[in-house]
């Protein structure tokens, strides 16, 4: 599945370098907004999260980020995305279901650098972490739930592409890692993402 990923990424970003050209009338503020969502995968301590769990909804990710266009080339600010997967587990034997879930959260400061001004841009961020998870079922006594803070580290890469005088549609691949601290938790997750971004420069 990365791999399908990564391959599709890499051939979106070819067919779309040609489109990227801009006009003298569309220059960049001093500020940028940019939403996202699309789907991805994700990892804790390397195994894959709610593996064979049915009933899946997800995964999926959310992303928005806003802050100061420091020259056309930089971009600094603020970053948050989301990851999330849940679903249901059928153990008949032991009990009747089990429900789970598992959010990642990334609230980053982040910098992305743009070549060329516009179009293709790579993104680097770190910052603030957390990790919700939830396993419940019939019987309490196998129930786990927790939320803990740690830190994170993010790298990407996108293309974005001018459609008016402001507005931008993107398509953007970021990969980060998150690091915590609890010994009742995983030592760290990841995951990664490719989504349809909606920016405004």
């Amino acid at each position: 599945m990365k791999k399908t990923f990564f391959a599709l990424f890499a051939a979106s970003v070819v067919l779309m370098l040609p489109l990227t050209a801009f006009s003298a009338d569309q220059q960049k503020s001093s500020w940028y907004l940019s939403l996202g969502a699309g789907t991805g995968g994700g990892n804790s301590e390397g195994d894959e999260l709610l593996e064979g769990i049915s009933d899946k909804i997800g995964p999926i990710t959310f992303h928005l980020g806003i802050g100061a266009i420091v020259t056309p080339r930089l971009h600094a600010g603020f970053d948050m995305s989301m990851f999330g997967v849940d679903g249901t587990h059928n153990y008949e034997e032991e009990f009747e279901f089990v429900t789970s879930y598992a959010w990642i959260f990334n609230y980053y400061g982040a910098v992305s650098f743009y070549p060329m001004e516009k179009g293709l841009f790579f993104k680097a961020g770190l910052g603030l972490s957390k990790f919700k998870f939830h396993y419940g079922s019939t019987s309490a006594l196998y129930d786990r739930n927790f939320s803990v803070f740690g830190y994170g580290v993010l790298l990407g890469a996108g293309i974005d592409i001018w459609l008016g005088k402001s507005f931008n549609l993107g398509l953007h691949f970021e990969w980060s890692k998150q690091f915590y601290n609890d010994s009742e938790t995983p030592d760290n997750t990841s995951f990664y993402s490719i989504y349809v971004a909606f920016s405004w420069f």
